[in-house]
């Protein structure tokens, strides 16, 4: 295999994935133990030695100090931004980072900024590659969510320089995803991208034709997700627990029940997705001191109490289909991208939304990944499934322009045929006019 190959990378606040295009295909990269899921999760060993992916997950329970998961989330971001989040992890920050600092967790007895955390996620995806490939792997695309500032986007290119790896391009995770599905269904429309994972929300409105992926308007909220779900239940749990184990959600307290709230964590998540094929679940969490937190949610009861989270993607959605100029019944297709997309309550919310039953054969939680790897396909000098292909990509937020590759507020991708060295044009809006 070419030591040149370029991969394409989905970097998850839930799980990564890798991916590249197989002959016409994309395909997704399996890791050592067959999954193709990498959940975003690091944590310590008692040797201090570093646990990525499935083998770390133990930790959030058994140790949750030495654990970290979530972690784009506070990506790009400040101490302040994250504090009252902080009260449902069980991160610790060092006793002496100052407002305005660089955020670092503290996991053991080190310390990690987020990029470093992201940075071993990477690493663990690379390997998973150069093991499959028998080669090194030394490029990729990254995709990051439509709504990412310039901060978020920095930190997660950074992350990619501390893994070794040199990122080509960061793609909005909704415009992958309509890569991804373009490539498989071959047809012109107007698309709707609705992507709602664990920490962000996008809706991207798209016009697929004749090869053309045309962005013409993206909408989100950078602090809206699956997390939001599992916060919510927790602190429900929480409150019901109260009395027996003297936790006080006003104080640190929380903080040092770290092993509860983990272990009502796990549980949530695992009555959510039980949820999703289930009408009901019991929750039987066994809790310090040999207690037990037992509780039956049906799924009208978890739908009630979710609707607010999910209405809050209503608002962004409108307003990309206002900004496109185009009513709910002028979509063609809805794809769904994410996890929590699995919510039936999400599905019919969408569904409302846009007049039509959204596309439920696309794996949600692989499609941008395999988008990502149509675009590192792309900048790699194309294949027959990508040469006559062309990208029309927008940012929604303004964002610095480097000339020589870096963010730009329109990116337009040429195919394999024009040399490499022109397969980028970069351009922005200053004042109305347009600037190359």
């Amino acid at each position: 295999m070419s030591s040149d190959r370029i991969v394409g990378i989905d970097l998850g606040t839930t799980n990564s994935l890798v991916a590249f295009m197989q002959g016409e295909n994309p395909v997704v990269i399996p890791g050592d133990d067959g999954s193709n899921l990498v959940p975003s999760v690091v944590a310590l060993d008692e040797k201090n030695q570093r646990v990525i992916g499935n083998a770390a997950r133990k930790y959030l329970t058994e140790t949750p100090e030495r654990a970290v998961y979530s972690i784009k989330r506070l990506m790009g971001r400040g101490v302040d931004d994250i504090r009252e989040e902080l009260k449902f992890f069980p991160f610790r920050l060092p006793e002496d980072l100052q407002a305005g600092e660089v955020l670092r967790i503290t996991l053991g007895d080190k310390t990690f900024t987020p990029p470093e955390i992201s940075a071993l996620i990477l690493r663990q995806l690379k390997r998973n590659a150069e093991r499959f490939f028998g080669a090194q792997v030394t490029k990729a695309v990254i995709t990051v969510p439509a709504y990412f500032n310039d901060a978020q986007r920095q930190a997660t290119k950074d992350a990619g320089r501390i893994a070794g790896l040199e990122v080509l391009r960061l793609v909005n995770e909704p415009t992958a995803a309509s890569l991804a599905y373009g490539l498989d269904k071959k047809k012109n429309g107007v698309v709707a991208v609705y992507d709602l994972g664990g920490g962000t929300f996008d809706i991207s409105i798209l016009k697929l034709h004749d090869g053309i992926f045309e962005v013409i308007s993206t909408n989100g909220d950078t602090h809206l997700g699956g997390d939001d779900i599992d916060n919510l239940l927790i602190t429900i749990a929480l409150a019901d627990t109260l009395g027996d184990l003297g936790l006080d959600l006003r104080n640190k307290d929380l903080r040092r029940n770290a092993e509860a709230v983990q272990a009502i964590r796990n549980a949530v998540i695992e009555a959510k997705i039980a949820l999703s094929s289930q009408s009901s679940v019991k929750l039987d969490v066994e809790l310090p001191g040999g207690k037990h937190y037992l509780r039956e949610i049906t799924r009208e009861q978890f739908e009630q109490l979710i609707q607010p989270i999910i209405d809050r993607t209503i608002g962004p959605c409108k307003q990309a289909l206002k900004d496109a100029g185009l009513k709910p019944e002028q979509i063609d297709e809805v794809v769904l991208v994410g996890g929590s997309t699995r919510i039936p309550k999400v599905r019919a919310l969408v569904k409302e939304l846009f007049q039509r039953e959204p596309h439920t054969d696309l794996n949600p939680d692989e499609v941008v990944a395999l988008g990502a790897a149509v675009q590192a396909n792309i900048l790699g000098g194309g294949s027959e499934a990508t040469e006559n292909m062309l990208l029309l990509d927008v940012t929604p937020l303004s964002l610095g322009i480097e000339v020589a590759g870096g963010v730009t507020d329109k990116i337009i991708l040429r195919n394999s045929t024009i040399p490499a060295s022109a397969t980028q044009f970069y351009t922005t809006q200053v004042d109305g006019q347009a600037n190359v």
